[in-house]
Formats: structure tokens, C-alpha cells, sequence
């Protein structure tokens, strides 16, 4: 008996099983896409099959050696997809090859295959795992595991998990390489006619019970008045930042799978059907860029953000992704009556009390030192330099604000604001709260792994300031944030942060604690200048971050985006 061939299937579910077949898959060609056959595979499972033959680009190289080509003899490559609509039972299935995919996101069930896989796996059969973290200057991470226990794992209390790898063990898909996420992907030994059955076991296992269960800390919201008050909280948002009223304090844009962007070699946005514009750099800024220039600088409704499309291309021409709106790759962080959302591929998720607790008991881990820093008086020191350098007098401290390292292997890095020997501390000072404090955290990150992770870095160091630095400084090392501003001299701080930002801060202290380090919290009382036009006014208070502050800068070790997300308390906004 021939040897059945192993296929490697990717399988959706449509998200909504009510639909017709002929309205899930009409007669009328799928752009680009021609019928090929339709008919049933088992009395209660039909489909139809849609094909793209032998879709020609030139090469990614082509132009540039197109000089010295032959142009008698033409260099193309070919592709050919398919779409494969499948109805069983009462659901209906997607199965998709080459570029098919792109075709049908609008359709699909986001967690379909993530569902199964958790249901199919044991965890000592996961090898792989993508994770979302909820905050933070890393967008996505990408572990292999052997012998993972998630449950024991903290850091997935910080994370939304997109996709995971392994063998099930499950008995309707024995020894199946299985990878879970939008898509359900096997790699299983199987002819056409043997999909029904495939389907109706995999249908079977989305009734049993998650084997792995990883930690829960958020949930969906579904109260329609609700999510319009967090729908118009972006709207306010994105039109402020347009408009140069706020920062992007809590907007960014990111794929659903991170690796598109990096296959990607050119974009193209479409705004209300116009023709396509062509750029290079995904990011909020350049997309902000292209809408003004083109004329959109408001948007009245968040369903007006899905005339924004985007578009994406390899180097050979060859389709990644089309026509993803602006509405879906658009993720927002908010605060309102005392919760904190996060809303990501269209959906708002409220952060669980879990999650909650958690960050305030690791919080509460961290040692607070108080009455150390003098208050900042903006009268006299109205920038972070003049402030560090009285307080470096006063105290006995080095100033080293703005002083930067330089080696072949990093970008510039400020090690430190102010440095006190005696206590081998690296404080770092920023007049920030809220989302701008994650610079601050992460300038302490950065400095902190060059120091544990470089002996160049530590060399350099030396070698620049022998008088406070010598082998071995790496010991012992303490970590300061002094954190500048009124709400930072409550009794109640640091739990007075927003939950986002305390989540950033959990996140980069424990990175620093595997270290071997330890990191403290400084509060410093900010005094505002007063005006000298107006002195029975109050002066508005100014979101943005401080004078003399630089931008963190991050080195090639420490993976982050070029958006640096953050988030200021709702009702702060609406109360100005």
C-alpha cells in the first residue's frame, strides 16, 4: 500500500458560523482568484475550491541587475495559492496555501487555532511559544522551551500568549506536530477525502478541556456602552496626536505577527479607496506623516479608522498582508473608573483583578527611600542637568547626566544620572509620571545589562572614569529611579502610578534583579514655577517630560520597537 503523504494544513474557523456558504464563498471570483471545483467531500461536508495560477513577479534583485540582463529572456518568479471553503456540520472551515491567507482575515476566528492546541498539548510538550506583553518597549517574544511549566512562569502574568508550538498528545491527533494561533497548522499524513473526518475530530477537541492552562489576567469586554467610551477614548486620542495636542502617549501600531514586518520590504496605505502610497518605515509617526499631507487629520467615529488600509510586500513582489485597516493593527492603553484596558486586533480587554493584585504585591517588593532628594524647585532649576548638579553638591554625589559611553557594540549610553560611590548606586532622574516614566525605565535597563552583560562596556567605563570606577564595579550594584513630580510625594506612592506604568516598572525590575542587582525607588517633590504674567492663574500642567531629558537609546542587544507606548489615566485627560 502506497505511503500517504505527510501535508502540512493550515486550518481556519470562520468566526461566524450563521453565515450562508454561498455568502461565505459567493460564486463571483475571489479577486485575483478563480473557481476551480466545488462539490462534497462527505455527505455533510462540502466545499468549494478557489485557485490563483501562476502569479509572475520579477525578483526582488531584478532591478538591480537589470542593466546587465538579457531582456530577451525574461526572469520571473511564479506562485500559485489556494482558498479551500470548507461547511461541516454546522461550522465552516477555511484551509489556505501560499497566499491564500491574505485573503480571508476578515473572516476568521482570531484564537481558533491557539484553542485547540492548548486542548491537544501537555506541557511538557510545548517547544515554542509567542507572547503579547501588555506593556513594555518589547512588542513580542519568542521563546523555545523544553520541560516549560507556564504556571510557574511569573512573567506570563505580563503577557497575552498569540501562538504556541508542540506534539500533541491528544488521541483524535496523535504525535501531530501542531503550531496554534489564528491559524491551526498540522503537519499530519493525509488525502483530500480524509478532511471530513479530520474536521469532525477537531471539532471533538474543542469540547474537551485545556490541558495547559497559562495564567489569565485579562477578559474580553463585551458592554457595548462600555467599549463606545473606550472607542471614543481612541478617536480623542489619534486626533490630539495628529493634530500635535498630545503625544502618542498611548497609541502604537504592530502587526499580528511580528515577523511580517521584517519580511516586509516596501508598504503601501490606501486612505478612503484613494490610490495606493508607497513608504518604508511602519511606524505611528510616518503613517501620521502621509495622513496629514494627504489631508486627514480627523476622525469623528473608530469606524472610520477601517478606510485606512495597509499593504505590505516582500523583495520579490509577493503579497505579505493587504488591506489590514488602521483599525486593526492600531493598539490603545486607557484608564477608566479605576480599571485599565488595553485594546489590540480590534478588541478592548479589561486587566483582571489577578493581574491587578500581582503587580501591587511585586510592587510593594521593591524598597522605597525617601526624604533622600530635595525638592526640585522649577524656579531655580528649570532643567534636569542644573537640578542633578545641585543635588550631586549637595549630596556628595557624581553628576554623569549626559555623559555618554561610546563602544563599537552599543549606541551611546548614559550609565546614570548621578552616581554615589559609596553605595556603588546608579541613580537615574527624570521629572516624568505615568507613560513618560517608562523612558526612565528603560534608561536604567539599558545601563544596567551593558554593565552586567559587556566587559567592554565595563572597560570603558573604567577607563573614562578611574576615579569611580575599577574591576569589579559590576558587584554589588544598586539601581535608582527618582521619579520627579507632585503625585510622587504622596504617601501612596508608587501604588499611585497608573497600572500600566507599574506594569513597565515590575517588568524592567525584575530584569535587573536577575542581574544580581537591587533597585530602589526615590520620590521627588516637584514645586512649579510660578508666572510671572499671570500669578493668580494656575498654570497648566505640562504632560510632557521635563527639560534637558534625552531619549533613551537602546542597544543592539536590548530588542525594542521604535514606539515607545505609554498611558495617561483617562480621567486625567477628560478633567483638563
Amino acid at each position: 500500500m502506497e505511503r500517504i503523504k505527510k501535508q502540512h494544513l493550515n486550518i481556519y474557523k470562520v468566526k461566524d458560523s450563521s453565515i450562508e456558504f454561498d455568502d461565505l464563498c459567493p460564486n463571483s471570483a475571489i479577486p485575483s482568484f478563480e473557481i476551480e471545483n466545488e462539490g462534497n467531500i462527505s455527505p455533510s461536508c462540502k466545499y468549494r475550491l478557489y485557485i490563483q495560477r501562476d502569479r509572475e513577479k520579477n525578483p526582488g534583485w531584478y532591478e538591480f541587475l537589470k542593466p546587465v540582463i538579457n531582456r530577451d529572456n525574461p526572469i520571473l518568479n511564479r506562485v500559485s495559492s489556494f482558498i479551500l471553503f470548507i461547511t461541516q456540520g454546522d461550522k465552516k472551515f477555511i484551509l489556505t496555501g501560499g497566499f491564500g491567507h491574505t485573503k480571508i482575515k476578515h473572516l476568521i476566528d482570531d484564537e481558533f487555532g491557539l484553542s485547540v492546541a492548548l486542548r491537544v498539548m501537555e506541557k511538557t510538550k510545548i517547544q515554542a511559544i509567542l507572547q503579547k506583553p501588555m506593556k513594555g518597549q518589547t512588542r513580542q517574544i519568542f521563546r523555545l522551551v523544553a520541560g516549560y511549566d507556564p504556571s510557574l512562569d511569573m512573567d506570563n502574568y505580563n503577557r497575552i500568549l498569540k501562538s504556541i508550538d508542540g506534539t500533541s498528545v491528544d488521541e483524535n491527533l496523535p504525535n501531530v506536530k501542531v503550531s496554534g494561533k489564528a491559524s491551526l497548522s498540522l503537519n499530519v499524513a493525509i488525502t483530500f477525502e480524509d478532511l471530513s473526518s479530520l474536521l469532525e475530530k477537531i471539532s471533538l477537541i474543542l469540547l474537551k478541556d485545556p490541558k495547559i492552562n497559562f495564567p489569565k489576567t485579562y477578559e474580553l469586554v463585551t458592554s457595548e456602552d462600555l467599549k463606545e467610551n473606550l472607542n471614543d477614548t481612541i478617536v480623542k486620542e489619534l486626533n490630539d496626536f495628529l493634530n500635535n495636542r498630545s503625544d502618542r502617549d498611548r497609541l502604537y501600531i504592530e502587526f499580528k505577527d511580528p515577523l511580517i514586518q521584517f519580511q516586509c520590504s516596501s508598504f503601501t496605505i490606501r486612505i478612503d479607496g484613494d490610490a495606493p502610497i508607497e513608504f518604508n518605515d511602519f511606524s505611528l509617526e510616518e503613517v501620521k506623516n502621509i495622513l496629514i499631507k494627504n489631508g486627514t487629520s480627523e476622525f469623528d467615529e473608530i469606524n472610520d479608522l477601517r478606510g485606512i488600509k495597509f499593504s505590505g510586500e516582500d523583495d520579490n513582489g509577493h503579497s505579505l498582508f493587504e488591506d489590514q485597516s488602521l483599525k486593526e493593527l492600531l493598539i490603545c492603553e486607557a484608564d477608566l473608573n479605576f480599571c485599565s484596558y488595553i485594546y489590540i486586533e480590534k478588541k478592548w480587554m479589561k486587566i483582571l483583578d489577578d493581574l491587578s493584585s500581582y503587580v501591587d504585591e511585586q510592587l510593594g517588593k521593591i524598597d522605597i527611600i525617601r526624604d533622600v532628594f530635595p525638592d526640585w524647585n522649577l524656579s531655580i532649576h528649570n532643567r534636569e542637568l542644573q537640578y542633578n548638579k545641585a543635588v550631586a553638591n549637595s549630596k556628595g554625589f557624581i553628576c554623569l547626566d549626559q555623559d555618554l559611553i561610546r563602544t563599537p557594540a552599543t549606541t551611546s549610553i548614559e550609565v546614570c544620572d548621578l552616581y554615589d560611590k559609596n553605595e556603588n548606586n546608579f541613580i537615574h532622574v527624570k521629572r516624568t509620571w505615568g507613560s513618560k516614566a517608562s523612558y526612565l525605565f528603560s534608561q536604567g535597563l539599558i545601563s544596567a545589562s551593558n554593565i552586567h552583560q559587556y566587559q567592554e562596556f565595563r572597560r570603558e567605563c573604567i577607563s573614562k572614569w578611574p576615579d569611580l570606577f575599577e574591576e569589579g564595579f559590576d558587584k554589588n550594584l544598586k539601581v535608582t529611579y527618582a521619579i520627579a513630580d507632585r503625585k510622587a510625594s504622596s504617601s501612596d506612592f508608587p501604588f499611585n502610578l497608573s497600572f500600566f506604568a507599574k506594569l513597565n516598572l515590575i517588568s524592567n525590575v525584575s530584569t535587573i534583579n536577575s542581574f544580581g542587582y537591587k533597585v530602589l525607588l526615590a520620590p521627588i517633590n516637584i514645586i512649579p514655577s510660578k508666572s510671572k504674567n499671570s500669578p493668580k492663574k494656575t498654570k497648566q500642567k505640562n504632560t510632557k517630560t521635563g527639560g534637558g531629558q534625552k531619549p533613551i537609546k537602546a542597544t543592539q542587544k536590548i530588542k525594542t520597537d521604535s514606539v515607545k507606548s505609554a498611558e495617561i489615566l483617562l480621567a486625567e485627560i477628560l478633567n483638563k
